[in-house]
């Protein structure tokens, strides 16, 4: 078996570490700024193991291709598109479908409107959809100790990354990663379950950015009452985009419960969660701002409210 994974962040380097473990043979594309790093070969702190800070991993033997060019000079059966939604936007796609063959493309993007751009290059029926499931993190995050810079990483109990697509593809992702020690699992429509999901994540993340990534000034701010209002309108859209209802918590959540769970969360992880959200989402601010975008020009097309979700971006733009 042989893996294409774009991208070399702290998502790629998770999917290529496990998927080396499952027996396949990994292969990088990366930008020729990363070239040096990777040659070097990767750190990897898998956090569900004991002592995980203090005995990071050595991930090598594995390879790295720079030009887009390259990849149709190899066979592959799986290509993991491990990239942030923004890059979706821009010259990769056209390189990759000229040279994908009949290799699977994993997509991992989490907008409305990401699967639409990829299948403007690719046939669908090549595609199978996941869903992070996991946290992956470049480490230290400030306040924290290891031995040398590298990639953490958590896996929340009975928490497995879903994928869908056509059965005998998205049974081949899944088969690979869990042999490699990845917990996965197949289910019916990740493309769905995604965008209640990320309805939910974009509208508290950009809350959190408006107050400096603080969860108590969060819990006490007016912005808890406007990130669920905007909430509230990206799960409409979702449902009316996929015509689906909205998972059952998310029908009944209120900023009431929303509290609790912030001080929660923020026990019950082997890392700072604040810490981690302030790195991760200050990363990706650009695709927080591109999600926003899409629910709103999809609520617009389907004539639904979308003021609250207009006031969160033009807090965001402030």
């Amino acid at each position: 078996m042989k893996a294409l994974v774009v991208g070399a962040g702290a998502v790629g380097q998770v999917f290529a570490r496990h998927l080396q473990q499952g027996g396949g043979e990994v292969t990088f594309l990366v930008r020729h700024g990363h070239l040096d790093r990777l040659r070097e070969g990767l750190t990897l702190y898998p956090l569900n193991r004991r002592r995980a800070r203090s005995r990071p991993l050595h991930f090598d033997a594995f390879q790295v291709i720079i030009d887009p060019g390259e990849i149709g000079a190899r066979a592959w059966d799986q290509i993991y598109l491990c990239l942030p939604s923004t890059a979706l936007r821009e010259d990769l796609l056209v390189p990759l479908s000229v040279a994908i063959g009949q290799a699977t493309l994993v997509t991992i993007q989490p907008g409305l409107a990401d699967l639409g751009v990829i299948l403007q290059h690719v046939d669908e029926f090549q595609v199978v959809a996941g869903m992070v499931s996991f946290v992956s993190y470049p480490a230290p995050l400030p306040g924290e100790a290891v031995p040398r810079p590298g990639i953490a990483y958590w896996f929340p109990p009975l928490l497995a990354t879903p994928f869908s697509g056509s059965a005998e593809r998205a049974r081949g992702v899944v088969g690979w990663l869990r042999r490699g020690g990845l917990p996965a699992r197949l289910h019916p429509d990740v493309l769905t379950l995604a965008a209640f999901v990320v309805a939910t994540q974009m509208c508290l993340t950009a809350g959190l950015e408006c107050v400096d990534w603080s969860f108590s000034r969060f819990r006490q701010s007016p912005l808890l009452q406007a990130g669920y209002a905007a909430f509230r309108e990206a799960a409409r859209v979702a449902g009316a985009y996929h015509s689906a209802e909205p998972p059952l918590l998310l029908r009944h959540l209120r900023p009431v419960m929303i509290r609790p769970l912030l001080r929660l969360a923020a026990r019950r992880r082997p890392f700072d969660l604040e810490r981690f959200i302030a790195q991760h989402y200050t990363k990706l601010h650009a695709q927080t701002r591109l999600l926003i975008a899409a629910y709103i020009e999809q609520g617009r097309q389907r004539q639904l409210p979308t003021a609250a979700l207009e006031q969160l971006q033009q807090l965001l733009g402030a």
